[in-house]
């Protein structure tokens, strides 16, 4: 299990390290004044030691832990655990394993197909925040266009085709008998 990250007091004031285990076996030290920031650095820096350095080779697995980590501290908690749950059980799963800039429109209708069964309101969810991830994505230039542009939510075939509950209002006069 990962260590939690340690309070320290400085010269500067309050901060947080954590250590970090180098492919070399050595172990580094990364600081950062708040929880999130140390938690970006700490990304940042195994990317860096690992040789992922190169955003245009990132997947999409790794832009999503970033992305999360990034929006984390400005969601309430109930937020947090449905782009966890988004992000772990429906996006990941589908287009984790592939890079980010060879995401196209048809991989997150693929993601979408997932949610087909659910509810109008839980397809809403994934759009929604499969739109804020590559949005994000486009305008840090980690991918040159945003295939989430045209992406809407698949209309419910089965509310197109019931009839309508309320009764027209030509059959909702009868004449009087005498």
């Amino acid at each position: 299990m990962p260590r939690k990250a340690k309070k320290q007091y400085g010269r500067d004031g309050q901060y947080y390290r954590k250590r970090i285990t180098r492919p070399d076996g050595k172990t580094e030290d990364v600081y950062g004044r708040t929880v999130t920031e140390l938690n970006e650095k700490v990304i940042q820096r195994k990317a860096e030691l690992s040789g992922s350095v190169n955003p245009q080779e990132m997947y999409t697995y790794e832009y999503c832990a970033g992305f999360y980590a990034r929006r984390a501290p400005h969601l309430s908690q109930d937020r947090q655990r449905l782009y966890q749950s988004q992000i772990n059980k429906v996006i990941c799963p589908v287009i984790g394993r592939k890079l980010l800039r060879e995401v196209t429109l048809d991989d997150l209708k693929d993601v979408l197909a997932t949610r087909g069964h659910l509810s109008h309101r839980a397809q809403e969810d994934t759009v929604q925040i499969l739109k804020q991830i590559f949005s994000a994505a486009a305008d840090a230039d980690v991918i040159p266009k945003d295939p989430s542009l045209k992406l809407r939510q698949e209309a419910d075939r089965q509310s197109q085709n019931r009839p309508s509950q309320r009764p027209s209002r030509a059959n909702s006069w009868l004449p009087c008998r005498d």
